[in-house]
């Protein structure tokens, strides 16, 4: 038994990442960066790692890909009463060439410019989940396990359960069902049964029913071997009624197959030591004089000019870049603030909600503030069809207007682009914003992870967050008692709380940011470990026990 034992623990996994967007062939956020790196962390652990993605019409897909092949002919798919025919294509990447990845093609369901807000979303992602295991039958390759991702994936677990052919192929894959957000989950009406080739499952208290309509993650919860969510405080928060989005009595049935494991970031991206994207660089190890091994060889290859962290030199000098950007005159007594990503009510109600019609809101109520000398840089764009979105999306161009000596709206500055680049500077907005500010808001009515505070850290960018979901797992107060603060937490969601962690944050920042606490927590943060070497070692193991 013991002999038995070892070897399942040696045995190498053939395993199928299958997820609606994977960076960096098509992303909006970061399940994109999820997937992709814990794909190449666990192909690092020597797995035989795949991917299966849509193929849609994004300028840059096709350019990432070394080449791009076709498997053999269309393959006919049931979409309710009709067939459509897709096709697979196999990409090798060149970031990665030793991870293959197929992409799933039907020219007028998935072929689109757009990855999601469409009226048929039901139809498309049905196609994507059938096309992937129609794809497994088509490759001479069967995972061992297959790792669903989001509400896209929701009926791959209970496809395998529920329709004879797929369970006769697929019945000894194990199935693993990562939560990214409870918040989407793909609900659509009734209908959505037959068309999916589930009519017999039509009936109240069956898995994929929920509220009198259809629901991808609802069945994924269901019938998925084991589920994971990407932090420990989520995976207990979502079985509450706060948080659950009205799945928390079917996450609480499963409790003992739901896990969080907290998402990791890629350092090869978000690293100040050597990133392309930044003209300066630095690093923790330069804070105290250390000069890191290999170091010169990268100062060579990315021709960047060296300099000493010890009185942030660095960093300074991306900061005078960032308020050059902005139009802004250079102030280092005002705090810089960043804030990157999507512009949402889950992002953005407590820093811009406004109790009533004349009221402030907390946005407002610092900008007036002439005592605090904060500066705010924000980027990010609404998702297609959030009218709240929208409307906060509004708000940050008002104050961008009104208050342009303390914020600056990028998307207004360069409002062609979803994440722009400056091309006549050659930086890239995103990792500037990391590198010249000097702490980074994530002011979340909830956060399943966030990887922005992570980025954060590895630029000695402090975090200021609101104590929901991962943020908790991934940042340390700054008054720990053991000294590895790296942040500063808020935990009512109301803009008064918000306000006065930023005060708190700007008190500290004021008194000291050259030389004493706060270049402390910012080397707290620039050590801390955010690699996803551990994150993937523990899905290694739960793709073992859902096995």
């Amino acid at each position: 038994m013991l002999i038995e034992e070892t070897k399942q623990v040696d045995k190498k996994l053939k395993i199928l990442q299958v997820s609606p967007e994977v960076g960096p062939f098509a992303r909006t956020g970061g399940l994109a960066d999820v997937v992709w790196a814990l794909s190449k962390e666990l192909k690092a652990l020597g797995h035989d790692v795949r991917v299966a993605m849509p193929r849609y019409n994004l300028p840059g897909q096709q350019e990432a890909f070394g080449s791009l092949n076709e498997h053999g002919p269309l393959h006919d798919v049931p979409l309710g009463k009709s067939v459509e025919q897709i096709s697979i294509y196999e990409g090798q990447p060149k970031e990665s060439k030793d991870i293959p990845v197929y992409l799933i093609h039907h020219e007028g369901y998935l072929y689109r410019d757009q990855l999601y807000g469409y009226q048929d979303d039901a139809e498309r992602f049905i196609l994507f989940c059938r096309g992937v295991l129609e794809m497994l039958n088509l490759v001479d390759w069967r995972p061992d396990v297959i790792h669903c991702h989001d509400w896209q994936t929701g009926l791959i677990p209970g496809y395998i359960k529920l329709i004879p052919e797929y369970k006769k192929v697929f019945g000894n894959v194990a199935t693993v069902y990562t939560i990214h957000n409870m918040q989407y989950q793909g609900v659509f009406p009734l209908d959505v049964f037959d068309l999916a080739g589930l009519g017999e499952q039509k009936r109240p208290l069956t898995a994929y029913w929920h509220y009198d309509n259809f629901c991808f993650k609802k069945g994924a919860l269901i019938f998925a071997d084991l589920i994971t969510t990407v932090s420990k405080t989520y995976a207990q928060e979502i079985q509450e009624a706060e948080f659950g989005c009205g799945l928390e009595e079917v996450l609480k049935s499963r409790s003992q197959f739901l896990y969080g494991v907290v998402n990791g970031i890629d350092y090869e991206s978000w690293n100040p030591e050597y990133d392309r994207d930044i003209k300066r660089y630095y690093s923790e190890g330069y804070f105290d004089g250390r000069i890191g091994e290999n170091r010169e060889s990268r100062i060579e290859k990315f021709e960047k000019t060296r300099f000493s962290a010890a009185d942030l030199r660095g960093k300074s000098l991306l900061r005078e870049e960032l308020e050059a950007v902005c139009g802004w005159e250079h102030d280092p007594g005002a705090m810089i603030i960043g804030r990157i990503g999507r512009i949402s009510a889950q992002k953005d109600r407590i820093l811009l909600r406004r109790d009533d019609a004349q009221g402030e809101n907390a946005l407002e109520t610092i900008l007036k503030d002439k005592e605090l000398k904060v500066r705010f840089v924000i980027l990010g764009r609404a998702a297609p069809g959030d009218k709240e979105g929208r409307k906060y999306r509004e708000e940050f161009e008002k104050f961008h207007k009104s208050y342009g000596k303390k914020l600056c709206f990028l998307n207004v500055v360069y409002p062609d682009k979803t994440w722009p680049k400056n091309e006549e500077a050659d930086i890239s907005l995103e990792h500037l914003i990391y590198g010249g500010a000097d702490a980074f808001l994530v002011p979340s009515l909830f956060e399943p992870c966030g990887l922005v505070q992570q980025q954060a850290h590895r630029y000695g960018t402090v975090p200021i967050v609101r104590a929901t979901g991962g943020l908790v797992d991934t940042v340390t107060s700054h008054d720990d008692p053991g000294g590895k603060g790296d942040g500063f937490f808020f935990k009512e969601p109301s803009g008064e709380a918000l306000v006065k962690a930023i005060w708190e944050a700007f008190e500290v920042y004021r008194d000291d940011h050259c030389t004493g606490f706060w270049r402390k927590l910012m080397l707290n943060g620039m050590k801390r470990d955010h690699r996803w070497k551990a994150s993937a070692k523990r899905y290694e193991n739960l793709y073992r026990e859902a096995l």
